[in-house]
């Protein structure tokens, strides 16, 4: 493969929004960090919060994206897990997007509100508060 190529490759990677570069990464069969997957399900929070237009407070849509990933995690997420397709609903497909990064697990409130505030990394803020 020639260095153009390889450049060519690279640059088309790097403009796949995070979800898609992690659906990449299982696709060729390699796992991505677990940055690249904190990357992509926040991405994924940040667009269902777009999604939401009819919301009062960052405080309010977060609580209604933590009750859609609550339902979608005790609903469809058992039977479409496993699925080689995305779902085809947008919302459905990031909530399925957010629980594959997460391990299948659903973010807690405070997590979401912190992604949806703009908050990188909740951890070390922790740290830095004690």
């Amino acid at each position: 493969m020639s260095s153009a190529s390889i450049a060519e490759l690279t640059a088309t990677i790097r403009a796949l929004t995070p979800v898609d570069r992690v659906e990449l990464f299982y696709a060729i069969g390699i796992g991505p960090s677990r940055h690249e997957r904190m990357r992509a399900r926040d991405h994924a929070l940040r667009e269902m919060g777009a999604r939401m237009l009819d919301v009062a407070s960052g405080r309010d849509m977060a609580r209604r994206i933590h009750e859609a990933l609550e339902k979608y995690a005790a609903t469809g997420w058992r039977f479409e897990r496993n699925r080689r397709s995305d779902p085809a609903d947008p919302l459905r497909r990031l909530a399925y997007a957010v629980l594959r990064c997460n391990s299948g697990e659903v973010p807690s409130f405070s997590t979401i509100r912190a992604v949806l505030a703009g908050i990188e990394n909740l951890s070390a803020v922790a740290k830095n508060c004690r």
